[in-house]
């Protein structure tokens, strides 16, 4: 299977799992809060916003891998989000930029950081 097979096969694999957590999980959603967007596909025009999301709540970040190199996220504190384990690196064709997906762990917040993109995070019940 060449490099394209590979990449339509991880890539159904990916919708398959985002399928089914969307079916199965309270979709993201922004609690009332004037520093909050509806946003679930955050980029670089979001640095230094804040977002807030629901505990289970998903949402990704797309970005240039040059700048921004995969698995380089921090989050302080930790244990506010979570990776949602085999989405580094989710590719999208259409901006050429990578994407990781997050999950909120537990209610609070954290600073989402990657070199100099930052976003403020908040989880709540």
């Amino acid at each position: 299977m060449g490099a394209f097979g590979r990449f339509c096969v991880r890539l159904s694999a990916i919708l398959a799992v985002m399928v089914v957590a969307a079916c199965s999980q309270p979709a993201a959603t922004v609690e009332p809060n004037p520093t909050a967007s509806s946003s679930i596909r955050l980029s670089i025009k979001d640095n230094g916003s804040a977002f807030t999301y629901s505990v289970a709540g998903y949402f990704s970040v797309f970005l240039n891998s040059d700048s921004y190199p995969k698995g380089k996220f921090t989050c302080t504190p930790d244990n506010v989000i979570k990776e949602v384990a085999g989405t580094t690196g989710i590719y999208d064709i259409e901006t050429g930029l990578y994407g990781v997906s997050f999950q909120g762990a537990q209610v609070g917040t954290c600073t989402l950081t990657n070199n100099d993109f930052s976003v403020t995070i908040t989880i709540v019940e």
